[in-house]
């Protein structure tokens, strides 16, 4: 019987545990917690100027987290590619091809490089090409080749399409799939890199990516799928918060209503008390001075007797005290 064999774990390569990060007084991110996996396409969206570029600065290195921890897999390979200009060599040789220390027929025969070399226009740049002879696109071109050409776990890119025309970002998104299925390249464990990018191009992102970050007040939210994905999870978020909120404040103004009207204690009324009394002691003097045989009923039997004829003990006619007069027939 053949041995069951479970699903391979997936290799975290970057973690981020409670990170924040802030310029001068302004936090660009505040206790973020997340984490790159082998294999993962993940795009970042936001504001310009909310945190993108510093999520990918802090996830690559570039810059210390001021809080939190940032782990990574070890001898992990990565490049980073960011919209600073920090090309280092002469030539664009010594740029993109030096580097990978292997003599010229070896890179020469190799496809792989050669299409790199060819998809980004640097070839037809030249490789004996003065840096400094490059215009800012053309620099942004060598430095995006620099990085294919190596064999990476992950890849990260902030803003690679700024500087390519459409076929351009066309082969750039094709060989980033290659390399995420593992076509391309030596790459750790699962046969894949691993790809975090920031970019504004739609179409890209909805090619490449499989999950979408997006940098908003701090916090990164993590969303499943590209760019069409994110932004019909997003409205769907944001209709289940106008949701809920619309109940919170439906739930507020019924208890606000409630303490308008107070406690239903306060809406007993008080026992009133009763003026009969009083009135009865009088009328029991007036009866005195009229003759004591006359008999003045309380005040709950008054009508009783005033209509009756009967009084107290069934007398009839001694709760009589005149025709007319109020004093045997209680209030009116």
């Amino acid at each position: 019987m053949e041995a069951m064999t479970s699903p391979a774990k997936p290799i975290n390569l970057v973690n981020l545990e409670n990170v924040s990060k802030s310029y001068g007084v302004k936090p660009l991110l505040s206790n973020v917690s997340l984490g790159v996996q082998a294999g993962d396409r993940i795009g970042v969206v936001g504001l310009n100027g909310g945190g993108k570029t510093t999520l990918l600065e802090v996830l690559s290195g570039i810059e210390p987290a001021d809080q939190g921890r940032v782990s990574r897999a070890g001898d992990l390979r990565q490049a980073v590619v960011t919209q600073r200009d920090e090309l280092v060599g002469v030539t664009v040789f010594d740029v993109v091809i030096a580097p990978l220390g292997v003599a010229e027929h070896e890179w020469a025969g190799d496809a792989r490089i050669r299409s790199i070399l060819d998809g980004l226009g640097v070839a037809a740049l030249g490789l004996d090409r003065r840096v400094d002879q490059l215009s800012g696109g053309q620099r942004r071109r060598v430095g995006l080749a620099a990085a294919l050409v190596r064999d990476l776990d992950l890849l990260i890119l902030d803003e690679p399409t700024n500087h390519l025309d459409v076929e351009g970002v066309q082969w750039l998104a094709e060989h980033l799939l290659a390399r995420s299925a593992g076509r391309s390249g030596v790459t750790r464990g699962s046969g894949s890199t691993a790809l975090v990018v920031v970019t504004h191009d739609r179409w890209f992102l909805d090619t490449v990516a499989t999950r979408t970050w997006e940098v908003v007040d701090g916090n990164v939210e993590s969303y499943e799928g590209g760019y069409a994905d994110w932004t019909f999870a997003r409205a769907e978020r944001g209709r289940q918060a106008d949701a809920a909120e619309a109940r919170r404040r439906n739930l507020a103004r019924k208890e606000l209503a409630w303490l308008r009207r107070g406690p239903p204690a306060r809406h007993i009324q008080a026992p009133v008390p009763h003026r009969g009394g009083r009135g009865l002691d009088r009328r029991r003097a007036a009866a005195a001075r009229l003759g004591g045989a006359h008999r003045v009923c309380a005040p709950a039997s008054g009508p009783h007797c005033h209509r009756t004829g009967r009084c107290d003990g069934g007398d009839a006619g001694r709760g009589r005290v005149g025709a007319g007069s109020d004093v045997a027939s209680g209030p009116r």
